[in-house]
Formats: structure tokens, C-alpha cells, sequence
């Protein structure tokens, strides 16, 4: 009886003794003892800046002027947004919302001017209007990037008037 005890446990050592040899030659070569360590691809702070110094000009202010009346006279609100100038002509992309409405739109340039606009076209759905300034000065346009060579996982900047005139050019940072 003790010789196939003993020859079972023989077995069992030796199984043993190949398998954990076996997991040690594993991790040896294939894994790796050091963990990866990988840098987010992040902009830096001074890009950030540098993207919003460039579009900075091309950025408005847009204020939606409506006229109305309450039981005992006739009152004026105001509601604003931001748009983005796209054209040497006063061309400007702004949200449906922001100017669904009005009566009169201002809108105010990088430099403080206030020049009105004219509605071109809105579109509901899309949530966009185009309007136009008269363009007596220079104004700056915004130079697009290709969107179809944006990758998931990059980043963007967001620059706007999310307060109105109060708060004016924030910047946000994002990722795609």
C-alpha cells in the first residue's frame, strides 16, 4: 500500500514542482515587472492660451433685444449668447436661440465696438443662425480646423460668452 502512496505524492510534487517553474519562466519572459507609465496627451497650458489669443478677435458677443408688453406698458428684455465671425464681410455663426426673436441685435466685437446685425438665415433644428454686421472696419475671422481629421481622445477649446457681457471669453478645455 505505501508504495502507490508514496508514488501519488511523487507525481503530485513533481506536477508541482513543473507548474510553478512553468509560471515562473512565464512571468520572467513575458510579463513585465515594471508597469507602463504613459503621459496623457494633454494640451499644455501655453497652448491652450496660444489657441485662445488667435481666435480671441474672431469671437463676439451677441445680444437679442425684444420688445413686449406687460399689463401696464410696454417693456424691453434681453437674453445674449456668442458667435464666432467666419467671413472678411461680417458673417457671424451664432445659436438659433440666441437671436429667436429679436427685434434688434447687437452684437460686440473683440475691441468693445457694438455694431447691429441682421438676421440671414436660422435653422431650428441645428440650433444655428447666421447673421451679418456691416463691416466700416476690419474684422478678424476665425481660421477652421479640418473636423474630419479630429480624432476621438483629442482635445478641443470651447471659447465663448456663456454669462453674456459679464463673462466674457472663457475658455474651456474638452476632449473629444
Amino acid at each position: 500500500m505505501r508504495p502507490k502512496f508514496t508514488r501519488g505524492l511523487l507525481f503530485f510534487v513533481l506536477f508541482f514542482v513543473i507548474g510553478l517553474g512553468g509560471y515562473s519562466l512565464f512571468n520572467q519572459f513575458f510579463v513585465s515587472s515594471k508597469p507602463i507609465v504613459t503621459e496623457p496627451d494633454e494640451p499644455a497650458a501655453g497652448k491652450i492660451s496660444d489657441v485662445a489669443t488667435a481666435v480671441r478677435p474672431a469671437v463676439v458677443g451677441v445680444t437679442n433685444l425684444k420688445r413686449g408688453e406687460d399689463w401696464f406698458n410696454q417693456v424691453s428684455t434681453e437674453s445674449s449668447g456668442s458667435g464666432v465671425i467666419i467671413d472678411n464681410e461680417g458673417y457671424i455663426v451664432t445659436n438659433n436661440h440666441v437671436v429667436k426673436g429679436a427685434d434688434k441685435i447687437i452684437v460686440t466685437l473683440a475691441d468693445g465696438n457694438e455694431e447691429e446685425a441682421e438676421i440671414i438665415g436660422t435653422d431650428p433644428r441645428t440650433d444655428l443662425a447666421v447673421i451679418k454686421v456691416k463691416v466700416d472696419n476690419h474684422v478678424t475671422p476665425v481660421k477652421f480646423g479640418d473636423s474630419d481629421k479630429l480624432l476621438v481622445g483629442e482635445a478641443v477649446v470651447a471659447i465663448g460668452n456663456p454669462l453674456g457681457q459679464r463673462i466674457a471669453r472663457t475658455v474651456t478645455a474638452g476632449i473629444v
